[in-house]
C-alpha cells in the first residue's frame, strides 16, 4: 500500500517525504476511500496518510490539485498490517483512523 508521511509547507506547497523512524507511532487514515469495502476513489490507488501534517495537507487538496500530486509523489510502497477496523472519525462520513507504528517490515496499524 502507498504510505505518505510528509514534511514541508502545506500552503506553498513544498511537500517532501519525511523520515519516519522505526518504532515511532503516527495517527493514520486511508485517504482514497470512505470505507474499506469500496474501491479507491483515485486511480493511483489506496493511500495511507500518516502524521498530522500529511492529514492536514490532504484536507487542503480541494484548494490546489498539486498538493494531492505532491503527497502521492512523496508516498512509498509499504507492507501495511491492519489489526482492526480503526477508530471512527469525529463526524458522520469522516474516515476511520489508526495508530500506526513503523517497523522493520513496514507499518503496523492497531486500534
Amino acid at each position: 500500500m502507498l504510505v505518505a508521511y510528509v514534511q514541508g509547507d502545506v500552503l506553498l506547497p513544498a511537500l517532501t517525504s519525511a523520515i519516519w523512524n522505526v518504532d515511532e507511532t503516527k495517527e493514520c487514515e486511508i485517504a482514497t476511500r470512505d470505507d474499506l469495502s469500496n474501491p479507491p476513489s483515485d486511480e493511483r490507488g489506496d493511500l495511507l496518510l500518516c502524521g498530522d501534517k500529511t492529514r492536514f495537507a490532504w484536507s487542503q487538496t480541494w484548494l490546489r490539485g498539486d498538493i494531492k500530486s505532491q503527497i502521492y509523489q512523496s508516498a512509498k510502497e509499504q507492507a501495511v498490517k491492519f489489526h482492526s477496523i480503526g477508530h471512527s472519525g469525529p463526524h458522520k462520513g469522516s474516515p476511520s483512523w489508526w495508530r500506526c507504528r513503523r517497523t522493520l517490515d513496514g507499518i503496523d496499524c492497531r486500534w
